[in-house]
């Protein structure tokens, strides 16, 4: 689509509403590769977004997996703990059957009653002992189910905000790429779109000190040179497109007030 249709296309009004005074003045005599670098900004934060609700799908989708474990944990050390204080009840009612026993005077054989209640009492020691180790870790898991907890919670709140700033932010970022579009020749945008996907939102990237910075390749001087006067130039490794300026140019918008902290994959181990 030539520049002058892409620009009668656009009501002006709605125009001047997507894009800075000083940029929409200055955007149909953008050189090609200046439109592929607003695009790649615009498209980058709409990729940082769907990354960002990934990672906490992700976070959000292992912390209830890692709570249902944590749980099936506690029921089966409760049970355990049921188990051995039954068996110390147990064990005390028999000690005080047998003491009963040694009281009654016409018991003829009371050495066998000391030692049936030696044994029992050693029994009861044993499973005394076991308790506390138990009951340490019926708290461990307590906590840790706790901090879990909190931390889905944490997560679903950062999903919903994130979900609300990307409703809010959506429909202008769009309309914007929309309108850039119809400034980018058909062949490069579909070549661009390709890269997109293939690298996940970062298909132009920029020449830092002769390394590209999408594969870390060491760019030729004479290729770095060229890029100077904003020509059409791709990575010979990666294929990414290629830009070099001294100053960044004028945002489309300003990313420093979106900017949301990109949440961190969790695991979770074994307590």
């Amino acid at each position: 689509m030539s520049r002058k249709k892409a620009i009668a296309d656009l009501d002006d009004e709605y125009f001047k509403l997507l894009f800075p005074d000083s940029l929409s003045e200055r955007l149909p005599q953008l050189s090609q590769m200046e439109l592929l670098i607003h695009l790649q900004q615009i498209d980058r934060e709409l990729y940082d977004f769907h990354r960002g609700l990934r990672i906490l799908d992700q976070n959000i989708l292992q912390a209830k997996n890692r709570l249902l474990k944590l749980r099936f944990k506690r029921a089966r050390v409760l049970q355990i703990q049921r188990k051995l204080k039954k068996k110390l009840s147990s064990l005390q009612s028999r000690i005080r059957e047998v003491k009963h026993l040694l009281e009654d005077p016409s018991q003829q054989d009371p050495a066998l009653l000391v030692a049936k209640l030696n044994a029992l009492k050693a029994y009861k020691l044993k499973f005394r002992e076991a308790l506390p180790p138990i009951e340490e870790r019926r708290i461990r898991l307590r906590e840790r189910f706790r901090k879990v907890k909190d931390l889905l919670r944490t997560w679903q709140e950062d999903r919903k905000k994130m979900r609300r700033m990307f409703k809010e932010r959506q429909g202008g970022l769009e309309a914007q790429r929309a309108a850039l579009q119809k400034f980018v020749d058909s062949s490069l945008m579909r070549s661009y779109e390709k890269l997109l996907q293939r690298y996940d939102g970062q298909a132009v990237v920029r020449v830092t000190e002769g390394v590209c910075q999408g594969c870390h390749t060491m760019i030729p001087s004479c290729v770095v040179s060229s890029l100077i006067g904003k020509r059409i130039v791709v990575c010979e490794v990666c294929q990414r497109f290629l830009y070099f300026i001294a100053t960044p140019l004028e945002p489309i918008i300003d990313l420093n007030e979106l900017a949301v902290e990109e949440p961190r994959r969790v695991r979770f181990h074994a307590p």
